[in-house]
């Protein structure tokens, strides 16, 4: 298949302009927290809460009006490398008050200081966490975006190999394809159990 010359034009722009950057692990991470911070804050009708999950940083984020039997488990992208609660707070607020629940959100371990199966594992923790908390499964759905997402459907593929209770649903958000649209893919408990095989 060739390429066309739109493909070309724009390879080699990004070419040039990435080709010589040096940049580390840590100015990557440190450049997504501080283009954060121009996200604005999260609402002032929605409750921030710091916790830690058996040695897990989490942040619970309640809208005021919130369910309190349901909660979004949802896991950030970046490639697992970057990515972290600070740079995903504004968007999770914004999920927790469309969606009226509450979002828990991990600081999973990041590659490469701690390599697979480290954020599985993490993750893992975290829903086990919140069943251990009264939560039940079926108020539980998991959702991320980019890695995240990848990460969320990882989560349900070992709880399913375990036999192990499974979310309600778990929901997959990356941007993909030609035109960069979104794509999702959705896992939903009560009508998919036989597709997760």
């Amino acid at each position: 298949m060739s390429i066309s010359l739109r493909s070309r034009f724009w390879r080699m722009v990004l070419r040039g302009m990435f080709k010589n950057q040096k940049t580390t692990i840590v100015a990557l991470r440190a450049n997504s927290a501080n283009n954060s911070k121009m996200l604005g804050k999260v609402s002032k009708t929605t409750q921030v809460e710091r916790i830690d999950i058996d040695g897990i940083q989490a942040e619970w984020l309640r809208p005021l009006s919130a369910s309190q039997v349901n909660v979004i488990l949802y896991l950030h992208g970046g490639g697992y490398v970057t990515g972290s609660i600070e740079d995903h707070r504004m968007m999770c607020g914004l999920l927790a008050e469309s969606a009226g629940v509450k979002v828990l959100i991990p600081e999973y371990r990041l590659a490469p200081e701690y390599p697979f199966p480290a954020a599985l594992d993490d993750s893992l923790k975290v829903f086990h966490w919140l069943l251990a908390h009264g939560y039940l499964p079926e108020n539980i759905v998991i959702a991320g975006d980019s890695a995240g997402g990848g990460l969320s459907l990882a989560v349900v593929l070992a709880l399913k190999e375990k036999n192990a209770p499974l979310p309600r649903s778990s929901h997959v958000s990356v941007a993909m394809g030609r035109s960069g649209a979104d794509r999702s893919i959705t896992h939903d408990q009560g009508k998919s159990r036989s597709y997760i095989k």
